[in-house]
């Protein structure tokens, strides 16, 4: 058993290195199609959400209202459960699950019923190519290299500043922990469906394809990419992560601006949140095996 967890934590660091360097050779190509293409191409073509403040703020209060009932019900079915850790475990699912659907279905609810508010669409024709799916992966792997950087500086300075007092020391997200923590194979399986699928699909509805849209129609497009992803780090509760989700949210944003596409933004979330899982799980293996990648 010695030898093969050896073997993963090898191979798991070769697979980590490629895509890091998959990831820089993107970023380049990347940069590289900026640089050689016109000013019009380069534009922020992505049309804005003409709505009024009122309009949206309705559309914003009824999403949480809807989110805070289903949560308060999820949480009353569940006060007769025990509090043990996979009695936990099992609630954050149930609940996060409830959670990602419910803003999925407000969502669909509101341009269903209210076609004159929302007056956009999500996938906008208006590119200058075609955008396949499988860009996602694209966007993805060049986005790793700044998100590695940018976390690894952030994480210092947190402990920094945590050893002069100045703030606590950083900490995985809770959701993260309890990745590594599951005993069961129906709660990774669970937990994998939710942080993979759900939770891309909701989020970058909500935030990419709903409040970006909405705040570049009222302020300036860096300042609604800027406002956009701060809100999405800060929804996310957790120091650690704060300003590597921020960067995330900027990627996302710059993502949906070239291609035009909320399903492109959303695998690149997906493959963003599959990427984190599959590590917290082999690392979760390797260090009950007491092997640290």
């Amino acid at each position: 058993m010695a030898e093969i967890a050896h073997t993963i934590a090898t191979a798991t660091t070769l697979f980590l290195a490629l895509i890091l360097l998959g990831g820089i050779l993107c970023l380049i190509i990347d940069w590289r199609r900026d640089y050689k293409t016109t000013s019009a191409e380069t534009r922020m073509l992505l049309l804005p959400w003409k709505a009024e403040w009122l309009e949206f703020f309705i559309f914003l209060c009824y999403t949480f209202f809807a989110v805070f009932s289903v949560s308060l019900i999820i949480t009353s079915a569940q006060s007769h459960v025990g509090a043990d850790k996979m009695d936990t475990i099992w609630q954050t699912i149930w609940s996060g699950t409830a959670v990602h659907l419910v803003i999925i279905l407000a969502i669909f609810i509101s341009f269903r019923s209210f076609p004159n508010v929302f007056t956009f669409k999500f996938n906008t024709d208006s590119r200058l190519h075609k955008v396949p799916p499988a860009s996602a992966i694209f966007y993805f792997l060049s986005s790793i290299p700044l998100i590695v950087v940018v976390g690894i500086g952030w994480n210092y300075l947190l402990i920094y500043l945590a050893k002069q007092g100045l703030a606590d020391m950083p900490t995985q997200q809770s959701f993260v922990e309890m990745i590594a923590q599951a005993d069961s194979v129906w709660a990774t399986v669970c937990m994998g469906f939710m942080a993979i699928v759900l939770a891309p699909i909701s989020e970058e509805l909500l935030f990419r394809g709903c409040v970006y849209r909405f705040l570049k129609g009222k302020i300036r497009p860096m300042a609604a990419v800027t406002l956009t992803s701060l809100l999405f780090a800060l929804m996310h509760l957790n120091s650690a992560a704060f300003l590597p989700l921020f960067l995330l949210g900027m990627l996302l944003c710059r993502c949906y601006e070239k291609t035009g596409k909320i399903y492109v933004c959303v695998g690149f979330h997906a493959l963003f949140n599959l990427n984190t899982f599959v590590i917290t799980l082999i690392q979760a293996w390797l260090g009950r095996h007491g092997i640290q990648l």
